[in-house]
C-alpha cells in the first residue's frame, strides 16, 4: 500500500540519509503496484491486488526449505498487499555469526552458526544468565553501542553474552529484503538455543533475548519458537512491515 511504501522509504532515509535511498528500494516500491480494472467492488478490488502482490513477489520466490531451520514460504502473511516482502535470502548469504564474551574470558569467540553450529573456544557455562544481542537494519555487529551494552552488563553481573552479527544481510539498501531476511536470523538463533538446551544445558528461563530496530523482530521470532524465555527486550523496533500485521 502506499502508506506502507512511505513508511518504508521515510524509516531508511531516517537510518541512512537522503542520498541512502538506493534504486533497490525504490525498485522493491515499484513492484507493488498493480492494475485493477474500473468499477470492480472493494471486495474484489482487494482479491485481485492481493493476487497480484502475491503473483509478483511470489515468482522465483517459492517457498525454500533448509534443514533445521525449517521452511519460508512467501504466501500471506510473510506477503500481501500491505507486506510486500520477497522471500528471504538462504542462510550462506545471510552469513549470521555470533560473537561469545564471558566475564572470566573477555576476550572475543567466534561461534559459527551455519551449516555446523561450532561453538570451539567460547567458555560457555549454563548456571550464569545468557544474553543475546542483535542488531537491526543497516548497521553491523561491530556497533560501539553492542560493545559498550555488553561490557555494562559484564560490569554488573557474570553472564555469558553473544553479539548476533548479521550485517551482511543488514546492510543491503532494500528494507523490505533486509526485514524479510530476519527471519532466517531468528531461525538460526532458536536453532542455536535449542543446541545449548539440548548439549550444554541451557536454562531459558535465565535468558535475556535484546534486540535494536530489526534485531528486535529476530529475537521475537527466536522467543517463539523457543517456548519458556524469561525475558525479550524490544528496543525501537522497526514499524515498516510489522506494525498492524498478523501476529506471525
Amino acid at each position: 500500500s502506499l502508506h506502507f511504501l512511505v513508511s518504508t522509504l521515510l524509516f531508511v532515509i531516517s537510518e541512512l540519509g537522503v542520498e541512502g535511498v538506493g534504486e533497490a528500494v525504490l525498485s522493491g516500491a515499484r513492484k507493488s503496484k498493480c492494475l485493477v480494472p474500473d468499477g470492480v467492488d472493494h471486495t474484489t478490488r482487494e482479491a485481485l491486488l492481493q493476487q497480484c502482490i502475491s503473483k509478483n513477489y511470489g515468482e522465483g520466490n517459492e517457498m525454500r526449505c533448509y534443514q533445521g531451520l525449517g521452511c519460508f514460504s512467501v504466501d500471506y502473511p510473510w506477503t500481501s498487499i500491505t507486506r510486500p516482502f520477497p522471500a528471504p535470502h538462504p542462510p550462506e548469504e545471510v552469513d549470521v555469526h555470533l560473537y561469545c564474551y564471558t566475564r572470566k574470558s573477555p576476550i572475543r569467540y567466534n561461534v559459527t552458526l551455519w551449516p555446523y553450529i561450532a561453538l570451539e573456544g567460547c567458555p560457555f557455562q549454563a548456571d550464569p544468565t545468557t544474553v543475546f544481542i542483535a542488531h537491526g537494519f543497516a548497521t553491523n555487529g561491530n556497533g560501539s553501542w553492542l560493545s559498550e551494552m555488553k561490557d555494562n552488563y559484564l560490569s554488573a553481573m557474570d553472564a555469558n553474552i553473544f553479539l548476533v552479527d548479521w550485517g551482511q544481510a543488514a546492510q543491503n539498501l532494500n528494507y523490505l529484503q533486509v526485514a524479510s531476511n530476519t527471519r532466517i536470523v531468528g531461525a538460526e538463533l532458536a536453532r542455536f538455543l535449542k543446541y545449548l538446551q539440548q548439549q550444554h544445558s541451557l536454562k531459558v528461563d535465565n535468558l535475556h533475548l535484546i534486540g535494536h530496530s530489526l534485531g528486535a523482530h529476530i529475537s521475537a521470532y527466536a522467543a517463539k519458537a523457543v517456548p519458556g524465555i524469561s525475558r525479550l527486550t524490544a528496543m525501537d523496533p522497526a514499524q515498516p512491515g510489522f506494525e498492524g500485521q498478523a501476529k506471525e
